[in-house]
């Protein structure tokens, strides 16, 4: 039992968009060998202006990718508001990811209307037509930044789609327990894929959504292809998340470049709603702030949610860095996982840390998505 809700412990694994999302310092040059084409037109020029303040390079070509110029999640939010304030235009997270050269963001200006809004669901993979597999975000609430690096692999084999949790843009209320955002979710599932099997992936607390979805699938008589977790706690364990925390807030400070201490090894491993790691997404305008509020409300769900067990096969992966084999956390989080589960529990250890899997891990991650499915060749 968390002796403190109001903290954001280690029961609510974080989403790498703010583990990773606070920009590292910049060189001030490219990372990029192409070739450098200027600015076409005066809204390229003007946008071209928004990059250099954001990513710290110059010059900004047309044909640059927002991403490899060292574009980070915490800033694509940034840069998202900073379109809408500049031109009144929206910039939908799906057309940042597919197409983030500044010369296609400024088409998409162009031709745009004038409201922000974050879709439920999002491609994350420019391939449609294969296998789906429905894709949870950790507690921040975006899952196309979370598995860009997944889908990478995939691309061609696999078709990756993200699941927004509600209220991540501020138009509507965040559902405030597990139950509603497994019900909000498979609603867009069912109106992408009206048949299963289905196959569903969860990151973090993405996992304790993902299994909600997957058990409410089948009392609705729904079949389930697959069921990925990677590094979902069980409901209640705490065992191991001073370490993890520990690491998490030293990572962010160091990367914030804070005059501010890091944790020490007394420190208390919770990290508050107002710790700079989260209050550093109101610097992103109104859609940082609304996925903040999201944060809160979604952590105390996960904090409240007491689940029924699953009936079926689970392939879980884990931490070995934050979990060695044979620890004493390590069995207690097996124990969890195994009481909850009707069902085979297949473990696959990973040697990196929990904020590390999708990204340094994300070619093992993705290896396993591609034996857990089959692939006829289009939707489920």
């Amino acid at each position: 039992m968390l002796e403190h809700p109001e903290t954001i412990v280690g029961d609510l694994p974080f989403d790498p968009m703010i583990g990773e999302g606070i920009p590292l310092a910049s060189t001030g040059i490219p990372r990029t060998d192409r070739a450098h084409v200027e600015p076409a037109t005066l809204l390229e020029t003007r946008l071209a202006e928004i990059w250099t303040d954001l990513l710290e390079v110059h010059p900004i070509g047309r044909f640059d990718d927002f991403f490899e110029l060292g574009g980070s999640s915490f800033l694509a939010i940034r840069l998202i508001d900073r379109i809408h304030q500049v031109f009144g235009a929206p910039l939908g997270i799906d057309a940042l990811m597919s197409e983030p050269t500044l010369a296609r963001i400024a088409d998409r200006i162009e031709g745009s209307g004038r409201q922000v809004q974050i879709d439920r669901s999002v491609w994350i993979s420019h391939d449609r037509e294969r296998t789906r597999l429905f894709c949870l975000p950790g507690v921040g609430g975006l899952a196309a930044f979370t598995y860009r690096d997944i889908a990478s692999h995939l691309e061609g084999r696999r078709s990756l789609v993200g699941l927004q949790m509600r209220g991540v843009d501020g138009r509507e209320e965040p559902d405030d327990t597990i139950e509603k955002m497994a019900f909000t979710m498979l609603e867009e599932i069912r109106g992408i894929d009206p048949r299963g099997p289905y196959h569903l992936c969860g990151y973090s607390l993405g996992g304790t959504v993902a299994i909600e979805i997957a058990r409410t699938m089948q009392n609705l008589g729904e079949e389930i292809g697959s069921l990925l977790l990677i590094d979902t706690h069980p409901p209640g364990f705490t065992g191991i998340h001073r370490r993890i925390w520990r690491g998490l807030k030293n990572r962010v400070h160091a990367l914030r470049s804070s005059n501010e201490p890091a944790a020490g090894p007394g420190a208390n491993p919770g990290l508050s709603v107002t710790d700079p790691s989260i209050t550093s997404l109101a610097d992103a305008g109104g859609l940082g702030r609304s996925i903040r509020r999201t944060l809160a409300i979604t952590r105390t769900a996960a904090y409240r949610y007491r689940p029924e067990r699953y009936r079926g096969d689970v392939d879980l992966v884990i931490s070995s860095t934050d979990l060695p084999a044979g620890s004493s956390a390590r069995n207690r989080f097996e124990s969890k996982w195994a009481a909850m589960i009707d069902g085979r529990l297949n473990m696959h250890e990973v040697p990196m840390s929990h904020l590390d899997l999708v990204r340094s891990g994300s070619g093992r991650i993705a290896e396993l998505v591609e034996s857990n499915q089959s692939d006829p060749g289009g939707g489920s």
